[in-house]
């Protein structure tokens, strides 16, 4: 007695193995364009517009940078027009206190030049009250932070 004619049936989990693994391939490319299109740091906050009147308060830390310690800043028509040192941990000498706008611009700027983290925390309104910057994950004193607080805009 022979079984040539005989259907012989596959376990149906060897089917569902195999276009589990026909698809995984399929997938992977939708998985990178879908992290991709995730907002960048911050951006799920409502849309803040600076304006061109305000003064903050403006804590840089984190890493080796130029503008450390601590600065009560005033901008007047989108330029920072004075800056004091608040505090005894600051940096001596002539340095420039960039904007709010300005700062953003900065961690805009590292996010497109492929900066290894890129960090916004906003306020509800939308304005930044931390900014981080960690250029090399693996690097050493190359990161900055940039804390916003004392945000007061010009009445």
């Amino acid at each position: 007695m022979g079984f040539t004619n005989a259907r012989v049936k596959k376990p149906r989990y060897r089917t569902r193995a195999t276009a589990c693994l026909l698809l995984v391939p399929l997938a992977l490319p939708l998985a990178a364009c879908a992290q991709e299109a995730q907002p960048a740091p911050g951006r799920d906050a409502p849309e803040w517009s600076e304006p061109p009147n305000y003064a903050y308060t403006l804590t840089q830390s984190c890493g080796f940078n130029v503008l450390g310690g601590t600065y009560r800043v005033t901008v007047t028509e989108g330029r920072t027009t004075e800056w004091e040192p608040v505090g005894e941990n600051h940096t001596p000498g002539n340095v420039e206190v960039p904007t709010i706008g300005g700062l953003l611009e900065k961690a805009e700027k590292a996010e497109r030049d492929g900066a290894d983290s890129v960090e916004v925390k906003r306020a509800e309104d939308g304005r930044p009250t931390l900014i981080e910057i960690d250029r090399y994950a693996n690097g050493i004193d190359d990161e900055v932070c940039y804390e916003i607080t004392g945000y007061e805009p010009a009445s």
